[in-house]
């Protein structure tokens, strides 16, 4: 503990979102049905095969103890119920506090992970990605949404996502 009040650590943070906070894209809405289930996750069901995608906000320190907080890595836990189904896509975004806004007038913002790795496991597993850049938050810039899309063959397949997790570490930041 500092004499300004402040405590340094350097142990890291996880922070879990169920599948619940999902919500359905905007682009998604009219094809697509989140099932949300008691014990936190949410089950995807699509009217029309294709490309959906969903999104969770999530909520977290950007400054911790008077540290700013890094997001080290984004974990996704899930299952489809066909292989030919699945995650095609994974991307994380960070809000930024002032700048132009792009195309669609939104507010600017970082891409911190933009992976488009085939995720298709039938059992209940997870993956992780890791940012490489922008991933500092701060006192005005920590907005963070993980957006998932995923890709039906099939109508009659779902996938469920159990949640997201985020590694925050604190090292090497002050």
């Amino acid at each position: 503990m500092n004499n300004n009040g402040s405590i340094e650590t350097k142990a890291d943070s996880y922070i879990f979102v169920p599948g619940t906070e999902a919500t359905v894209d905007t682009d998604s809405a009219a094809t697509t049905v989140l099932q949300h289930r008691f014990s936190g996750y949410v089950v995807v069901d699509p009217s029309s095969t294709g490309t959906k995608w969903i999104q969770f906000g999530v909520v977290l320190p950007s400054v911790l103890y008077g540290q700013p907080v890094k997001v080290e890595e984004v974990t996704v836990f899930y299952r489809t119920s066909n292989a030919a189904s699945f995650i095609d896509r994974t991307i994380v975004y960070r809000q930024k506090a002032t700048g132009q806004p792009d195309f669609y007038d939104y507010p600017s913002y970082y891409v911190l992970v933009d992976d488009d790795i085939n995720r298709q496991e039938t059992q209940y597993t997870n993956y992780s990605v890791t940012p490489t850049a922008d991933n500092t938050l701060s006192a005005d810039e920590g907005f963070i949404s993980v957006r998932l899309g995923l890709y039906f063959s099939n109508a009659g397949h779902s996938i469920t996502i159990g949640g997201v997790r985020l590694w925050l570490g604190h090292h090497g930041l002050y």
